[in-house]
């Protein structure tokens, strides 16, 4: 033996059979990215499902604690007007609380529509730009193709 392998393929096979192996190769190619994408599309269908899930069971809780909290503030509230009742009228201290509870809703009011309308702008210009990507994205599948 020289180290070479003969060679085992006849005649016959060499000169349309190549194309027909490289035709059948190409097409395993094609059914295996087929399949591959196919189950990788359900992997992240159920990637997303399992986290909606657990999204869901987050908004769950947070929603139970701000229910919560609203019976909190009322009772701090209370417990405010009452301790300074102590060095004022307990009508003058009603007023001095509810007074500093509308400052401070005006002030977290504000504060947070300046940064909805911030984020707002944001968004809108990172949608904008994906809208760009998107266009240029399918402009080049339909070139391609």
């Amino acid at each position: 033996m020289s180290g070479e392998e003969p060679d085992t393929l006849d005649d016959d096979r060499r000169g349309t059979g190549t194309t027909e192996a490289a035709g059948l190769l190409v097409l395993r190619l094609v059914s295996h990215v087929a399949e591959l994408l196919r189950l990788h599309l359900l992997l992240s269908g159920q990637e997303l499902r399992q986290l909606a899930r657990q999204l869901l069971m987050s908004a769950a809780f947070l929603f139970v604690a701000a229910f919560m909290s609203v019976f909190a503030v009322g009772l701090l509230l209370t417990s405010a007007v009452l301790a300074l009742s102590l060095v004022l009228k307990p009508w003058a201290a009603a007023l001095v609380v509810l007074g500093a509870s509308a400052v401070l809703v005006a002030v977290l009011g504000a504060v947070g529509a300046w940064r909805v309308r911030t984020r707002a702008r944001r968004f809108a210009g990172v949608i904008y730009a994906l809208r760009g990507d998107l266009r240029w994205l399918w402009s080049e599948i339909l070139r391609i193709g």
